[in-house]
């Protein structure tokens, strides 16, 4: 099965084999602040409503639900530039449009500000 992807404040619905029981119960379980999972039991359709919070949640070994901003990613990375004394984001990941296009560059650019901080030293207690 392919995995499902939703949108941050959205809703999707799905056939009734569109979610099999044990994903929907891996989702209220594990999952429930992020998503809602609905049963619409007039057609036995599975409902889904996403929150405000972008991921991949895992479901099984080989199936997984693709929470996906509003906007561009792009705009994320803008807004944590806001945010206090962090860089000016690199080209190269203003210009990805999902989700996994930008993990290698923020992986580096996170890499690059651990070894910096611990060259600075660190705060031992």
């Amino acid at each position: 099965m392919d995995d499902i992807t939703l949108t941050e404040h959205s809703t999707v619905t799905l056939a009734s084999d569109g979610l099999s029981r044990d994903e929907a119960a891996t989702l209220r379980q594990r999952y429930d602040m992020y998503v809602d999972v609905l049963r619409t039991w007039a057609d036995a359709k599975w409902r889904l409503e996403a929150g405000g919070y972008v991921g991949v949640l895992p479901l099984t070994d080989q199936r997984a639900l693709h929470l996906q901003p509003k906007g561009p990613v792009a705009n994320v990375f803008r807004m944590l530039e806001v945010v206090g004394d962090l860089p000016v984001v690199p080209e190269n990941m203003a210009e990805t449009e999902t989700l996994p296009e930008s993990i290698d560059p923020l992986i580096q650019l996170l890499a690059r500000h651990v070894n910096k901080r611990a060259q600075q030293g660190l705060y031992r207690k």
